[in-house]
């Protein structure tokens, strides 16, 4: 790994962060008023913008991916948008607080699907994170519905598969990534 690899990391993790932070702040007040599908296109073709330079600079190397690997990254893409137009109509129909405890689900689904797809073992730690990531769904969504609203309800459900389908792109992800540069990703 070079300078400039390591460099050009790093701008984009802070890019990435500062585009998280951002997001997350406007999301509600935006979505209250926006429609979710013009926020989702409009969130991911920024983020596609701003990576287009470096996708430019490393295209050999993309073009010289197998066609399996390139037909990954182009399902990681789709879910990714579907995950970011669930979760974005999840904000605009819940709580936001609700949401982002729901959210944190992913871990559950992510780390459930380690074990399962892909041989990893589980921990005391990780039941102990998973089970205060339950507790902590069930403290804050008590008074808000019952059990029976919390399997029908819309904005809910939006808000589990955001968090299903941000694992499922996660654990995907990691695949892909035994296979192929992180940065060329």
């Amino acid at each position: 790994c070079d300078i400039l690899t390591f460099m050009t990391a790093f701008v984009f993790l802070g890019i990435a962060f500062v585009f998280t932070i951002v997001n997350r702040l406007y999301a509600k007040k935006t979505l209250n008023t926006l429609d979710t599908y013009g926020v989702t296109i409009l969130c991911n073709t920024f983020s596609a913008l701003v990576l287009l330079p470096y996708a430019l600079y490393t295209l050999p190397e993309i073009i010289a991916l197998p066609t399996s690997t390139l037909f990954l990254i182009l399902t990681l893409g789709v879910l990714w948008a579907m995950s970011v137009w669930s979760m974005n109509a999840s904000i605009a129909l819940n709580d936001f607080s609700f949401k982002e405890v729901i959210r944190q689900s992913r871990v559950i689904f992510v780390v459930l699907g380690g074990v399962f797809l892909l041989g990893e073992a589980i921990t005391a730690l990780d039941m102990v994170g998973i089970g205060a990531i339950i507790l902590s769904a069930i403290i804050v969504s008590w008074k808000k519905a019952s059990l029976r609203d919390h399997l029908t309800s819309k904005p809910i459900l939006l808000a589990w598969l955001s968090s299903l389908l941000i694992a499922i792109a996660t654990l995907l992800e990691k695949q892909l990534l035994m296979e192929v540069e992180v940065l060329t990703y």
